[in-house]
């Protein structure tokens, strides 16, 4: 089985689903994308958006739960994170970023 993964090579989010894709040991196919030619936007591009990958991947694809906790207190410890990092962190960090990485 393979994941196809539309990759910006300096995308955080992107970045992490081919970490989570190596700890649970799935096969993704990479293909690149340009930002700033907006090819993220491609119907194909679309299917699924870029923080909540890991934890489909996770929750599809993991042989356990050791990333994706069953324990409802240890899950919302993950979620809490993760949701911090999609909503208050990257956001922050991009807004700083994005004039250098251009």
């Amino acid at each position: 089985m393979s994941v196809v993964l539309y990759h910006w090579p300096i995308s955080p989010p992107s970045r992490t689903v081919l970490a989570v894709s190596k700890a649970i040991w799935i096969d993704v196919t990479v293909k690149h994308v340009e930002l700033y030619k907006k090819e993220q936007f491609i119907d194909e591009c679309l299917n699924i958006g870029g923080h909540v990958i890991p934890t489909y991947l996770v929750s599809r694809y993991g042989k356990d739960d050791s990333l994706c906790p069953k324990d409802l207190k240890m899950r919302a410890l993950v979620d809490q994170r993760l949701y911090f990092n999609a909503t208050v962190l990257f956001p922050r960090i991009k807004n700083t970023t994005i004039s250098v990485l251009h």
